[in-house]
């Protein structure tokens, strides 16, 4: 019988580290970043900053231009 594999869920919450890899990015890219507010803002929890992956996704769309929505934006057809 073959176990299939399960993928871990992806915390909304990131350190500083995960969400530099989570926007494939280094950890000195992330701070100079972040140090000069180029990024979305992290959670304060006790000691931890946090930053939210919800926010992140919102930062890579308005980088490229996307709308910030779980819907794709609907695309202009040829014959419209």
């Amino acid at each position: 019988m073959i176990t299939p594999l399960i993928t871990p869920p992806v915390p909304r919450l990131l350190s500083a580290p995960m969400a530099a890899a989570y926007l494939s990015i280094g950890m000195r890219t992330f701070e100079h970043r972040w140090r000069a507010h180029l990024l979305p803002a992290p959670h304060r929890i006790g000691r931890r900053l946090l930053w939210d992956r919800k926010m992140l996704d919102a930062f890579v769309d308005a980088l490229s231009e996307l709308e910030p929505t779980v819907v794709p934006p609907k695309r202009k057809m040829a014959w419209d």
